[in-house]
């Protein structure tokens, strides 16, 4: 009986271990779609302004990448 008590207790740490890790799995997988969407907006700036560009043209590109980062976002919370 003993060693049943034991075994239940090792499985329930092992258990919170996997959530633990999981939630930390899907929170470095948004970290890293958040920084590609970030690399992209710069690589973008860059190309515009280089490119003599107006402002207007660049706010526009932006915020369409930020849309593109909001679908992101919501597809990772559904998946939670």
């Amino acid at each position: 009986m003993a060693e049943r008590i034991r075994l239940q207790g090792d499985l329930d740490n092992a258990n919170n271990r996997i959530n633990v890790l999981e939630n930390e799995l899907n929170q470095q997988k948004s970290d890293a779609i958040m920084l590609k969407e970030q690399n992209k907006m710069i690589k973008l700036a860059k190309n515009l302004s280089k490119e003599g560009k107006d402002t207007f043209d660049v706010k526009i590109k932006i915020n369409q990448v930020l849309k593109e980062i909001d679908k992101c976002i919501d597809i990772l919370n559904d998946d939670k």
